[in-house]
């Protein structure tokens, strides 16, 4: 909770979360600015007059949502739009108790709620507008900036990628398994590049810093601390005729590393059919959304890279004829951990069971996982994700690196030695885990 003012959960809702509305009133702003000063030919002086006039509305509403959060005032219940939510949140919120108790603060209630809440919030203050119903306050200047300061990675990546594909009947078992264990790993250290998390990052710097070569992956491949990719490759070998489900966490570059793994899955016919979980709305600043993802093929073919105008040519293909689906699920951002799915969620829980393996993707599903509980480091991964562990009906696995302070499944004293050389091992975003 924020009440612990030695926590990252402290620093988050005093610091960080505050920064990211600033950015999203900033984001409104510009546009508004931008549509006022240039507006389309034909368009009708009433329309704009009320767009520019719902837009200051928002800049103020979210404004106010700034002010309350940063003075930890009790929590506005979620009302008046069409998400169809509101009875999910209104429980979840009676669920941390009185008032006079606490727990209904933006301090004083755990961490992951209050994080949730303000994005719902966000969406709450748009939708209710004529204009603004759709925008994305995160999309062109955060998750858009981010591709374009990433596109040399994107490409390199793409290269390895394709180089693979056009020789890909010539390959042995091992190999194809070896180029496998590499796409997973790209794919796990593409989740470094959130933008909820390094809110103040250079877009245009961020290529420096990706992963995205195999002579790359040898020294980062040290600072995996539970490393499961081994079973996760056998489990892979299971999954041949089936169907393999991932949970996306970013867009930018960490999309295409999942896509790219995605595109190997289905190249070497690990799978029959592959299934894109993107979120419904906008969430943690860099969640992919359906509009992301659509935004990202055309952007990665406007490159004129020919290895990526293959791949994205190659994935329209799949999508086209139902091998790949992408899919919004409304589970994905309410306030519920993993652990009430079945619950809660009944349809998406069956129809994961149709797949033969779900890979996780990120922090956020990483702490929704485990009920972002305060476990000590050496619980084993299995127990912290409590009913998930026997009852669901497919293979699991998560990749993400570490940007919280709850990690599991760590050998006995591995951690204080972390702690050692790194004090902030555990929310710096260096190091990685593959949990199965």
């Amino acid at each position: 909770r924020g009440t612990a003012k030695d926590s990252f959960a402290f620093t988050t809702i005093s610091t960080r979360l505050p920064v990211i509305l600033t950015q999203a009133v900033d984001s409104l702003t510009r546009t508004a600015h931008a549509a006022a000063m240039n507006p389309a030919p034909d368009a009708d002086a009433a329309a704009e007059a009320e767009k520019a006039s719902e837009a200051n509305e928002c800049i103020s509403a979210m404004s106010k949502l700034k002010y309350e959060l940063q003075r930890d005032r009790e929590f506005e219940s979620i009302a008046g739009d069409e998400e169809g939510d509101e009875e999910a949140w209104r429980a979840a919120m009676d669920s941390l108790g009185d008032v006079a108790e606490g727990g209904k603060t933006w301090f004083s209630a755990p961490w992951l709620f209050a994080e949730c809440f303000m994005y719902r919030k966000i969406r709450q203050i748009l939708s209710k507008t004529k204009h603004w119903a759709e925008f994305d306050p995160f999309a062109e200047h955060q998750k858009q900036a981010s591709f374009h300061g990433s596109a040399q990675s994107i490409i390199q990546l793409a290269q390895n990628l394709e180089d693979l594909v056009q020789v890909v009947d010539t390959l042995n078992a091992e190999q194809k398994r070896t180029a496998l264990d590499d796409f997973i790993q790209f794919s796990l250290w593409g989740n470094q590049a959130d933008l909820s998390l390094f809110v103040n990052v250079q877009h245009s710097e961020m290529h420096k810093s990706q992963i995205s070569s195999p002579v790359s992956l040898v020294a980062s491949s040290k600072n995996i601390i539970v490393n499961n990719i081994a079973d996760l490759l056998d489990t892979v070998d299971n999954c041949k005729g089936g169907r393999i489900d991932i949970v996306l966490d970013n867009a930018g570059f960490e999309l295409f590393a999942d896509l790219a793994l995605a595109d190997w899955l289905t190249t070497t016919k690990s799978c029959a059919n592959l299934h894109l979980h993107v979120k419904r709305i906008p969430w943690f600043v860099s969640d992919t959304t359906a509009r992301d993802f659509t935004w990202t093929l055309d952007a990665c073919a406007a490159l004129g890279s020919e290895p990526l105008s293959a791949c994205v040519a190659r994935w329209r293909r799949w999508i086209a004829d139902g091998t790949w689906v992408v899919r919004e699920e409304a589970f994905w951002t309410t306030p519920y951990s993993f652990w009430q799915m079945s619950e809660v969620a009944p349809g998406l829980w069956a129809d994961l069971g149709t797949s033969r393996l779900v890979i996780f993707k990120g922090d956020l599903n990483y702490r929704k996982m485990v009920y972002d509980a305060e476990w000590p480091t050496i619980t084993p991964f299995r127990r912290a994700i409590g009913p998930l562990a026997n009852a669901r009906p497919f293979a699991l696995a998560l990749l993400r690196t570490c940007k919280s302070e709850v990690v599991v499944g760590i050998v006995p004293g591995h951690a204080s030695e972390l702690s050692t050389w790194h004090v902030d091992w555990m929310t710096n975003g260096k190091f990685g885990v593959v949990h199965l």
